[in-house]
């Protein structure tokens, strides 16, 4: 995943060594994935910087490394859903068995098939993507990432899932209020409980007594018009993107 600090659109970037990620609703989902990299606004300093400059007229949310691995995602999506219509008669094989034999069956061809999705688009374990899901959501932080984010605190997030990024966040000292309308989140972080995580969608950015001094965060938002609408929204400076 890649964080940037933007003020409005304006940002330096560092790479930092942070596992690809990417969520999926289903076992037919074609996941998405991005590159790790750390931004921040340059600032001079003596001693060696996390940060790294831009060169100039670089767009802050272009990432040169995703799109050279565009074409490989493209292929293990195709790869996927090759399987899975090959897998389509046998999930009609197994239904027509009927009763406790057909749930047994599916049930076995379901486990199957989410082992398949792993390897495919993840070059994972089985097991393994549900277990990095639970634990980090779809991004996964590193330390520099945290001590970053948690430095523009009082911070908001939307999108929380589970609230794994508020947690870790607050372990180090960061004050934040986390929101998730609850749908967009993986299958497997809706396991878990999200004490810390409250009900609500952008519409919480219109309410002073919630966003207002608050630093935005969007933590690998989902496709479609949520992260737009939340900077349409927002009245604040700075906003963190992860993703």
């Amino acid at each position: 995943p890649a964080l940037v600090r933007a003020p409005m659109w304006h940002a330096i970037r560092r790479r930092c060594a942070v596992r690809l990620a990417s969520s999926f609703a289903s076992a037919a989902a074609v996941a998405t994935a991005s590159s790790a990299a750390l931004a921040e606004p340059a600032a001079a300093a003596a001693a060696p910087s996390i940060l790294l400059d831009q060169s100039p007229g670089r767009r802050p949310f272009e990432d040169p490394e995703l799109k050279q691995a565009l074409p490989e995602r493209a292929l293990r999506q195709q790869r996927l859903l090759q399987y899975l219509g090959e897998v389509r008669p046998r999930l009609q094989q197994a239904i027509d068995l009927g009763g406790d034999a057909a749930r047994a069956a599916v049930s076995a061809l379901q486990q199957e098939v989410a082992a398949k999705q792993e390897a495919v688009l993840f070059d994972a374990l089985p097991g393994e993507r549900r277990r990095y899901l639970l634990q980090h959501g779809c991004a996964a932080w590193t330390e520099a990432a945290l001590a970053e984010v948690a430095s523009h605190s009082p911070l908001i997030e939307l999108g929380a899932g589970a609230g794994q990024w508020a947690r870790a966040l607050g372990a180090v000292g960061a004050d934040v209020a986390a929101y998730d309308d609850g749908s967009e989140v993986p299958q497997a972080v809706r396991e878990m409980p999200a004490e810390l995580v409250r009900r609500g969608g952008v519409e919480v950015l219109g309410s002073p007594e919630e966003s207002g001094g608050r630093t935005l965060l969007l933590v690998y938002p989902p496709p479609g018009p949520m992260a737009h609408q939340a900077l349409s929204s927002y009245r604040g400076e700075v906003l963190l993107y992860v993703g």
